[in-house]
């Protein structure tokens, strides 16, 4: 198969979601600790180098919420059991939309240029 078509059947597909996080997580209609952990993941369906400044942030940053490890299943958790669980953790996460948002906008303008292009 040739590398163009093999882009558009797997790369493509995977580079739209990571549009579709990135921007849903610069207008916070996605969680920037599950954002970081789903684009990690998508990283190499996405065709991407390992090494990409952008992803590699939000890989950095997934790595730094498993350390916490307080943060899986928060989203069914009360604001008094994260409160307890990670004191900080509201600043946690306003760091992290902070270091994300410059790889973020770069994905999404990435992206919609190839798409363009």
């Amino acid at each position: 198969m040739a590398e163009h078509e093999r882009q558009k059947r797997y790369v493509s597909p995977a580079r739209r979601e990571a549009l579709r996080i990135c921007a849903g997580m610069l207008v916070r209609l996605v969680d920037v600790v599950e954002g970081c952990h789903r684009l990690t993941l998508l990283r190499r369906a996405a065709g991407v180098d390992e090494w990409d400044r952008d992803f590699a942030v939000f890989a950095d940053m997934s790595e730094e919420f498993d350390r916490l490890g307080a943060w899986e299943g928060r989203r069914y958790w009360s604001e008094e059991e994260l409160a307890k669980a990670v004191p900080n953790g509201r600043e946690i996460a306003a760091r992290a939309r902070a270091m994300t948002e410059r790889g973020c906008h770069s994905v999404v303008r990435r992206v919609v240029a190839e798409a363009d292009g």
